[in-house]
């Protein structure tokens, strides 16, 4: 496996999306005062949506699911409310509200600090439940794209990239690694950017998940994870 470096500027521009999840196991009926908090915290516009395939992957149900030790089924059958617009810590971004979970999405050119967000929400939910949220899930996105070879691995580590045949880049990758209760995947794919296109498209993730609401084998905070995923993701980038 290709090496860490130190996580530059250069990495970070390419970084398109932040998804922060905290599980709310300990309020399971008053998810709807939640969302009414939350929309008080973010003057975000509420609206009851339904799950679709793009939700279910962004928030990563599977991981909720287990989690909670619950049936996927029911955690898609269950009402989700998404506050558009909101505003935390002066991001914008879209906060979902659930039974089992609170989600946010943060997208390019409103990319916080996610142990900022964490503190921001935690201290309103300190004031009203008196008790703090503990984060589950984070997912950081970078995208390299339209990039013909010469240029692209200037800007990715060509050794991170699967090999499907010599010289021949084309394909997707994930490795895990394991740090006191928490698990981080660094997936990577590379494709051309068209059919027959020189051009190459890169995305790049990671997804740290909690395993387990025993957080007593839990003893990294979200600012000490979103440093693990960085380095991690320092892996796939030549600077």
């Amino acid at each position: 496996m290709c090496k860490v470096k130190p996580y530059s500027d250069a990495m970070q521009s390419y970084l398109t999306s932040v998804f922060l999840r905290l599980d709310t196991y300990f309020l399971y009926d008053d998810f709807r005062e939640q969302a009414k908090l939350l929309k008080e915290l973010s003057n975000g516009i509420p609206a009851e949506i339904p799950f679709d395939e793009i939700l279910e992957q962004q928030i990563d149900v599977d991981s909720v699911a287990d989690l909670h030790d619950t049936y996927i089924n029911k955690i898609l059958d269950s009402d989700l409310i998404r506050l558009s617009n909101a505003s935390i810590n002066g991001m914008i971004c879209d906060v979902f509200v659930n039974t089992y979970f609170i989600a946010f999405l943060f997208k390019a050119g409103n990319i916080p600090d996610p142990q900022q967000v964490v503190e921001a929400i935690n201290q309103a939910y300190l004031q009203k439940y008196n008790y703090p949220l503990q984060f589950s899930y984070l997912r950081l996105n970078y995208s390299v794209l339209k990039q013909e070879p010469g240029n692209l691995w200037n800007i990715c580590d060509r050794s991170a990239f699967p090999v499907i045949q010599e010289g021949e880049y084309n394909g997707r990758y994930t490795d895990s690694i394991e740090r006191n209760g928490v698990f981080i995947d660094l997936s990577r794919s590379i494709s051309p950017t068209e059919p027959k296109s020189e051009e190459m498209d890169v995305n790049i993730q990671t997804k740290a998940i909690l395993q387990s609401f025993d957080l007593k084998g839990v003893s990294l905070n979200i600012g000490e994870v979103t440093e693990l995923s960085k380095q991690e993701i320092s892996r796939c980038f030549t600077r």
